[in-house]
C-alpha cells in the first residue's frame, strides 16, 4: 500500500512539474518542442556546401527530404507574411519563436542574447515556406540578428531551418501522457486519504 502510494504521489508530481515548464523543452539531439505552437525545431541550419548557402528551392527541398528523429515530414517555418521590414514582428512561427518563446528584443542577436535552447542558429537572413504576395521570384525571411521579416529573391543563398507538427525527440514522436492518468493519481491519493482518516 504505502509503495502504492509513493509511486502514484511521483507521477502526480512529475505531471504539474511538466505542465509548470515553459513552453519550450530541450528533447535533446537538437530537439526543441514548442508547446505552444505545437511544433518542433530542429536545430541545424542548412547551407549548399557547394555555395556556403541555400536557395529557396534547396531549402524547401532539403526540409521535405529531412529524416531527423526517425520521421519525415519536416517543412520550412512560417511567418506572417504581413509584415514587410517589421523589425517587431512577431507573427508567425518564427516571430513566435524570436519574441515569445526566447523572450527577446528587437535588434538582439541570437548569439549574444545567452539563451542556450538553440547553438546551431547563425545571426542571419533564414528562409521561411512563406511566398511573397504577387511575386512567383520572393519569398519571406526572418533575420534573427535583429528579429526582422524580410523579403528575398528565391535564388538568393540563405540559411535553413526545420520545423515539424508535434513534439518530436531524438528517438522519434515523444507521446504525452494523458491527463486520464494525472486525474485518476490524484484519485487515488484521495481515496488513500479517506481511508486513513475514517480508521
Amino acid at each position: 500500500m504505502k509503495r502504492l502510494v509513493f509511486v502514484t504521489v511521483i507521477a502526480v508530481f512529475l505531471g504539474f512539474a511538466t505542465l509548470a515548464n515553459a513552453a519550450l523543452t530541450n528533447n535533446g539531439g537538437g530537439f526543441i518542442y514548442d508547446s505552444d505552437l505545437n511544433i518542433t525545431w530542429y536545430d541545424f541550419s542548412y547551407v549548399n556546401p557547394a555555395t556556403n548557402g541555400a536557395t529557396w528551392q534547396e531549402a524547401i527541398n532539403w526540409a521535405s527530404g529531412l529524416n531527423a528523429g526517425g520521421v519525415s515530414g519536416w517543412r520550412l517555418p512560417t511567418t506572417s507574411s504581413t509584415a514587410y521590414g517589421d523589425t517587431s514582428a512577431s507573427g508567425g512561427e518564427m516571430g513566435h519563436l524570436y519574441y515569445a518563446e526566447l523572450g527577446l528584443s528587437t535588434g538582439t542577436s541570437l548569439s549574444s542574447s545567452g539563451q542556450t535552447y538553440f547553438v546551431n542558429i547563425k545571426d542571419y537572413f533564414y528562409w521561411t515556406g512563406v511566398d511573397y504576395p504577387g511575386y512567383s521570384n520572393i519569398a519571406f525571411t526572418y533575420e534573427f540578428d535583429i528579429g526582422r521579416e524580410w523579403d528575398n529573391s528565391k535564388t538568393s543563398n540563405l540559411v535553413a531551418l526545420a520545423v515539424h507538427s508535434g513534439n518530436i525527440g531524438p528517438n522519434g514522436p515523444i507521446v504525452p501522457i494523458p491527463a486520464a492518468i494525472w486525474l485518476l493519481g490524484s484519485g487515488l491519493i484521495g481515496l488513500i486519504g479517506v481511508r486513513r482518516y475514517k480508521k
